[in-house]
């Protein structure tokens, strides 16, 4: 009896230490996953905002200037609105999609909607107001083909959130946001503590 409680307490010492080695190896992943998250929504926003708009600019410039529509341009809207979250240091989780998404879609429907005609009627010689942009939109056929280009700009946007969205799956699977680079790797210091 005496040697089947040696062999017990024997067994459950040897399990010990690797209990507390699979312990602090939970709580190093709980730390990274924290890490990996951290960020703010804010400027996250605030960032897809400006790198849309910027990302916007290619497709404007092609409208106004080469008098068509190269739809294949609202794609760089969505790259340009996640690439401006995450060097606004955004919070990397699933919601990002969602954000990237929306954005995308109101940059879209502003500049087609709004900016693109008031750049029109600019290059026109016209006198950009509310009253002339109200009369601009009372011609069935400029209301008509404005409508259809934002529409099919939509549908190439959501081509970009679809790119955006498996980029993301990536940079949440690899653990890759801006906020945890320095982190996920170990400093010669934490080498050394054993």
């Amino acid at each position: 009896m005496a040697d089947n409680e040696n062999k017990k307490s024997n067994e459950e010492v040897k399990k010990k230490p690797v209990e507390k080695k699979n312990t602090a190896n939970q709580e190093k992943n709980k730390k990274v996953e924290t890490k990996e998250i951290s960020g703010s929504y804010v400027t996250g926003i605030i960032g897809a905002i400006i790198g849309g708009t910027i990302g916007a600019v290619p497709w404007i410039i092609a409208y106004i200037y080469g008098n068509m529509m190269i739809a294949l341009l609202a794609i760089l809207i969505a790259g340009g609105a996640y690439y401006g979250y995450k060097i606004c240091k955004g919070k990397i989780t699933k919601k990002v999609t969602i954000i990237i998404t929306i954005i995308s879609i109101i940059i879209v429907a502003l500049v087609t909607l709004l900016i693109i005609p008031v750049i029109l009627i600019h290059t026109e010689g016209m006198n950009t107001n509310l009253a002339t942009i109200q009369y601009l939109y009372q011609d069935e056929e400029f209301t008509s083909g404005i409508i259809r280009d934002t529409l099919i700009a939509i549908i190439f946007t959501a081509v970009g959130v679809a790119v955006v969205n498996s980029s993301i799956k990536k940079d949440l699977e690899e653990g890759v946001a801006n906020s945890c680079l320095l982190y996920t790797s170990p400093s010669p210091r934490d080498r050394s503590v054993s």
